[in-house]
């Protein structure tokens, strides 16, 4: 957290991830029963962990472009907030948050955002969407590709230390 830049009660990360959970699923347009068949988890897990009464073991890693942080969509105020915010999620112990700097011309994510995730079962599966489509991908050789295209784009990023620096940077903390 950083300190003296907000005055919220500091909240526990298992009721945090939670809340990221309720949204996404919300977002995707899911009910609780259809988040819970696609995760291979009790319907009751899942409540539990929306509701902030269970933790999730998860990581979770992040890459987002620089020049989405240069949009002040909303007003400076707004996007210095959501730098902030940013930042201050990027101090949660389970969170891997990487910038692609603007000075890269190219990366592997410029086919648009993917999520990578692992089953309880170990089964490997993808979700992407665009606008008015999504797919939640399970063949083997298919996520593998995008595994392979997301250790690329890791590599292309700033360093997680890096990144926060920079977060700082355009948040004017520093």
């Amino acid at each position: 957290m950083l300190h003296g830049t907000n005055s919220r009660k500091k909240v526990p990360s298992w009721e945090v991830v939670g809340a990221l959970v309720a949204l996404y699923r919300k977002q995707a347009g899911l009910t609780q029963p259809q988040l819970a068949t696609q995760a291979c988890v009790a319907l009751e897990t899942l409540g539990s962990i929306e509701q902030g009464r269970r933790a999730l073991r998860l990581g979770l890693a992040g890459e987002l472009d620089e020049s989405i942080l240069e949009k002040p969509i909303g007003g400076r105020e707004v996007l210095r907030g959501q730098i902030l915010h940013l930042r201050e999620m990027a101090e949660l112990p389970f969170l891997a948050l990487q910038i692609i700097p603007k000075s890269r011309t190219t990366h592997a994510g410029l086919d648009g955002p993917m999520v990578l995730l692992e089953t309880p079962a170990h089964e490997h599966v993808a979700y992407i969407e665009g606008q008015r489509v999504s797919f939640l991908i399970d063949d083997p050789d298919e996520v593998g590709i995008l595994q392979a295209k997301y250790g690329m784009l890791r590599s292309q990023a700033l360093t997680p230390e890096d990144t926060m620096g920079l977060l700082e940077r355009l948040a004017g903390v520093t």
